[in-house]
Parts: C-alpha cells; sequence; structure tokens
C-alpha cells in the first residue's frame, strides 16, 4: 500500500509541474521580457503628442498584464486540486 501510495504521489507532483509550474514559469518570463519592452521604451528627442499617446497605450497593456493575467493560473490550481482530490 505505501508503495503504491509512494508512486501516485510522485506522479502528481510530476503532473503539478508538467501542467502548472512549467506553464506558469514560461508565462511570468515571456511576460515580463513583453512588460520591460513596452514599459521601458523611450522616444529619442522631443516627445510629440501623438508619442505620449502610444506610450499611454503602451503602458496600458502592461497594465492589464498584471491585472488580468494572474486569475487564470490561480483557477487553473484550483482546478488541478479538484480534479486530484475527486480521483
Amino acid at each position: 500500500m505505501f508503495i503504491v501510495w509512494f508512486y501516485y504521489r510522485r506522479y502528481a507532483v510530476l503532473l503539478l509541474v508538467v501542467n502548472y509550474v512549467a506553464p506558469l514559469a514560461a508565462l511570468v518570463i515571456t511576460y515580463s521580457i513583453i512588460g520591460k519592452q513596452l514599459w521601458g521604451s523611450q522616444a529619442i528627442g522631443e516627445r510629440t503628442p501623438g508619442q505620449e499617446e502610444t506610450i499611454r497605450s503602451k503602458r496600458r497593456v502592461c497594465n492589464s498584464f498584471f491585472v488580468y493575467t494572474p486569475p487564470f493560473p490561480l483557477l487553473k490550481y484550483l482546478g488541478y486540486l479538484i480534479r486530484v482530490r475527486s480521483s
């Protein structure tokens, strides 16, 4: 019985890493790179009103990364926990 439980536990941890941790790490890395590019870009010379609007829209996109993205991994993890506990 202990051996079966031990292998089931290892399998569950492997599934957690493959289905949750690895994709979440990929999202964090790619969103960090995108956010750095969008937020940190500076215009050369004087800024025109059109450039100001472009910078504001880029920063709105970065803010939406941090507001709308975190609930999705949390919901995926909760779904994973429900599936694991119910089986």
